[in-house]
């Protein structure tokens, strides 16, 4: 995968505290996403968010916390989105069918996997997260996300009704679409080598590993 390129310090802006807040928090998730939590300096935040170091401590009291406000924005518009894109209010009214959970499933695993190529900061805040056992996500807000709760009910009733895998338990379907594209591209790197021993004549591209990635959560949760 690319590297992210390195922000860029902004010019001193006008002071506007809903404003404010935002750009600092754009300025942190861009440096949170390339250093991690340890790594990341609040000098370096101020200095590209274009504010004083001290407004970044008024605002949101230390590095910490600071963290914590990045991580729940991105729970939030991540989430958000994913119910937008999903038209969950009207997919509730309609009638399940092993065709409607197919495409239900498929499209999901599609858009987080589209998500993360779209926002690359949420794949590498996920990837620090992930090593340091999701103690922030943990922290920030509600255990589950409002998709979570609302695809547990799904795939339960889904498996009552015979469309989903006996053996494959409904909060593991969730795990798997909310994770396996997370995993697939942040394993790129790793795995080039492999990919190209076993398809020597054949270009592993982005759009093959998505394709794949749906292909491999439908198999394991659609009965025969």
């Amino acid at each position: 995968m690319m590297s992210s390129p390195t922000p860029q310090p902004a010019k001193p802006r006008p002071r506007d505290a809903a404003n404010a807040r935002q750009i600092i928090l754009d300025a942190s998730e861009a440096v949170f996403a390339r250093d991690g939590f340890s790594g990341a300096r609040v000098d370096e935040i101020a200095r590209i968010a274009g504010y004083n170091k001290s407004l970044l401590f008024q605002y949101f009291g230390d590095k910490k916390n600071l963290y914590f406000a990045v991580i729940r924005r991105v729970r939030e518009r991540s989430d958000a989105a994913f119910l937008s894109a999903m038209n969950v209010s009207h997919q509730a009214t309609q009638p399940l069918t092993r065709e409607r959970l197919k495409t239900l499933l498929a499209a999901s695993v599609a858009w987080v996997f589209d998500h993360f190529l779209e926002h690359p900061r949420y794949l590498k805040i996920f990837m620090w997260e992930m090593a340091t056992e999701w103690q922030t996500f943990r922290q920030t807000s509600e255990p589950l996300e409002p998709s979570f709760q609302i695809g547990l009910e799904l795939f339960s009733h889904a498996q009552q009704l015979g469309l989903l895998r006996e053996d494959i338990a409904p909060e593991t379907v969730i795990a798997n679409i909310m994770s396996l594209p997370l995993i697939a591209l942040a394993a790129i790197p790793r795995f080039e080598t492999l990919r190209e021993r076993a398809n020597p004549n054949q270009a592993v591209t982005i759009a093959a590993l998505r394709e794949q990635t749906v292909h491999f959560v439908l198999h394991a949760a659609l009965p025969d």
